[in-house]
């Protein structure tokens, strides 16, 4: 299991132990409302979310089609909903220590309505300029077999993302993988023109070659055939983004 994962289920798990003990120690049993062990399922569900966040990051695959519209906007999407989580738990604590009677109770309750719903049309607005970005970026993939057929910076970015983080315990190769998806990522992507440069397909189709052959060993078995190999070979791809995108702003007016 990824560590960042593992990390998370400790995490949720300590958290849902507390947030069940700490309302049982403060509030005697004579003194708890109706509602009381309503708040607790739903403070559990937003720790489980935003754990969930947490250690989820690692667990969408490169591979998924949404993903190059997805990622963009994936990181404003976990602020808006971390943000909520803790409105949302806020108004849990704050009604809990009003009078338990049905009013603060109903008006609890419709305040937790109101806020998932602007949760909800903020994440929305948030993917329309993801989408419209990506349509006007991405390959079409209708085009005709003379365009370029690479992928493009991001989505190898995102593979390499995926390969990074199943060798957060291999130093050599999580760094020089790193240092690839950086140079993917800071040099190419955005880089006016690289989509028809004959080199960058090369390196593309050498990305994506190189994260098949990732794909078959095991992180930390320095002993597997050809480790050293895909090693230089990752190490070399790093030059070759740097020299395309030397080359790619040599060529602007």
């Amino acid at each position: 299991m990824h560590p960042t994962r593992t990390v998370a289920i400790i995490g949720f798990l300590a958290t849902s132990a507390a947030i069940v003990a700490v309302p049982l120690l403060l509030v005697p049993e004579h003194d708890r409302s109706a509602y009381f062990w309503w708040r607790i399922a739903w403070t559990e569900f937003l720790a489980l979310l935003a754990w969930s966040l947490i250690g989820g990051r690692s667990m969408v695959s490169a591979e998924s089609r949404p993903l190059p519209t997805f990622a963009g906007v994936a990181p404003a999407y976990g602020l808006v909903i971390l943000s909520w989580g803790a409105l949302s738990f806020g108004l849990v604590v704050c009604f809990a220590w009003l009078d338990p009677s049905v009013g603060p109770n109903r008006l609890h309750m419709a305040l937790q309505v109101i806020l998932l719903a602007a949760t909800a049309i903020i994440c929305a607005l948030l993917y329309l300029p993801a989408h419209f970005a990506a349509k006007g970026t991405m390959r079409d993939t209708h085009r005709g077999p003379g365009r370029p057929t690479a992928r493009m910076p991001f989505e190898l970015a995102s593979r390499l993302r995926s390969e990074e983080e199943r060798f957060a315990g291999d130093r050599r190769m999580y760094q020089a993988i790193k240092v690839l998806r950086e140079k993917v990522v800071y040099s190419l992507d955005g880089v006016a023109g690289v989509e028809g440069d004959p080199e960058y397909s090369e390196l593309a189709a050498r990305v994506m070659s190189v994260c098949n052959a990732l794909q078959v060993v095991q992180p930390g078995d320095g002993s597997a055939n050809g480790i050293d190999a895909t090693l230089r070979e990752v190490q070399t791809l790093s030059r070759m983004a740097a020299s395309i995108s030397d080359a790619l702003k040599r060529r602007r007016p």
